[in-house]
C-alpha cells in the first residue's frame, strides 16, 4: 500500500510539475539559443553584437544540456524507484506464483518455480 501511495505522488509530481517545467526551460533555452544565432549573423560587422551573440549561443547551449541531463537524471531516478515494487515482475523473471507475474500468467518450468510468460 504504502509503495503505492509513494509511486502514485511520484508519477503526479512529475507529470504536473516537473515535466511541465522542464519542457518549458528547454524552450526557453532554445529561444535564447537562436536569438544568439541571429545576433551573430545580423551583427557581422560589429564586434559587440557578435559577441554578445555568442555569450547568448553559448548559454543557450549550456540550458540546453542541464535540461536534457535533469530530464535524464529524473527518468532514471524514477525507474529506480518504482521498479523496486515486487508485484509487478518483468515477463521472464522467476516467480514464485502467479499473483507475481505482471500479465497474471506464470508458466511452470520442470522446477518448482515459474516463469513469467
Amino acid at each position: 500500500m504504502f509503495a503505492q501511495t509513494v509511486e502514485g505522488i511520484i508519477n503526479y509530481t512529475i507529470k504536473n510539475a516537473v515535466q511541465p517545467a522542464i519542457g518549458f526551460l528547454i524552450v526557453l533555452a532554445t529561444v535564447v539559443f537562436i536569438w544568439g544565432v541571429i545576433e551573430f549573423i545580423a551583427g557581422a560587422d560589429n564586434e559587440k553584437a557578435r559577441t554578445q551573440g555568442k555569450q547568448h549561443i553559448i548559454w543557450g547551449l549550456i540550458g540546453l544540456f542541464i535540461m536534457v541531463a535533469a530530464s535524464g537524471l529524473m527518468w532514471v531516478i524514477v525507474n529506480f524507484w518504482t521498479s523496486a515494487d515486487m508485484e509487478k515482475l518483468p515477463s521472464g523473471k522467476v516467480c514464485a506464483d502467479p499473483s507475481q507475474c505482471k500479465s497474471e500468467v506464470c508458466v511452470r518450468e520442470a522446477s518448482s518455480e515459474g516463469v513469467c510468460g
